[in-house]
């Protein structure tokens, strides 16, 4: 009986490795396959601006948007991995673990708050993003809880069909998945007085003008302080014109 249970035992354990094998292999596979459709898309699609000008990237939008219709615009932030397309579905859900080409990946792909307007009109414009153990997607949104990185990703740049946006951080923090950080806002009144609780609790702190802000963006991924916490970055919109 003894050596039976002891077979059994061996049994399961070894099934458990094995499974925990699978899935690290099976999650090592994702993030390649993730890395190398982002990187395909990044290099079809983009391309560094060389010659004088305030914007650093273009996209080639109509290419792009022929291949995902559901493509609002390109997130980029100099010396970070952030630089990816973004999407927008009727739902919250669709993308979080799907890729660009509509694919099963646990990465899945930046997409802006359905409640939001593609044309950046809202008065917060929110857009998630998965926090992975490799470093992709979102999880250096963690590192703007110190100064010193702050100081050195200041701005970063959200691309659209009709224009570019400069990104000028303005705050970080941890808050619950329910918190106000995840409202849309119908009057200035409310976005000015969850601006001044933002920038008290902000990790950072900024020489920014934050005086008058009208739209602002904000970036979120998971974080693990506690059930159902999030890290967001905060920044405001400033639209510039494609010239």
């Amino acid at each position: 009986m003894r050596k039976k249970l002891r077979l059994l035992v061996l049994i399961l354990c070894v099934a458990a490795l094995l499974f925990a094998l699978y899935m690290l292999l099976d999650y090592t596979r994702e993030n390649r396959e993730s890395k190398k459709l982002n990187d395909e898309i990044s290099n079809k699609y983009t391309q560094v601006v060389t010659q004088q000008s305030e914007i650093p990237i273009s996209v080639d939008f109509d290419g792009l948007c022929a291949q995902c219709p559901d493509v609002v615009g390109w997130l980029y932030c100099e010396d970070t991995v952030i630089n990816y397309p973004v999407v927008q579905a009727e739902d919250n859900s669709y993308y979080l673990r799907r890729a660009l080409d509509g694919s099963y990946n646990s990465n899945g792909t930046l997409f802006m708050d359905c409640r939001c307007a593609p044309d950046m009109s809202s008065l917060n414009t929110v857009i998630y993003g998965h926090h992975m153990r490799s470093g992709s997607m979102f999880a250096v949104l963690d590192d703007f809880a110190r100064q010193e990185f702050y100081e050195s990703h200041r701005e970063a740049w959200f691309l659209t069909p009709e224009r570019a946006y400069r990104i000028e951080f303005l705050a970080s923090f941890v808050t619950p998945s329910d918190s106000d950080s995840y409202k849309i806002f119908d009057t200035q009144v409310e976005l000015d007085d969850y601006l001044s609780e933002a920038f008290a609790k902000s990790y950072f702190k900024t020489a920014a003008n934050t005086d008058g802000l009208s739209r602002i963006i904000t970036l979120s991924t998971c974080a693990y302080s506690y059930d159902n916490a999030r890290t967001v970055v905060i920044g405001s919109l400033t639209p510039v014109e494609y010239g």
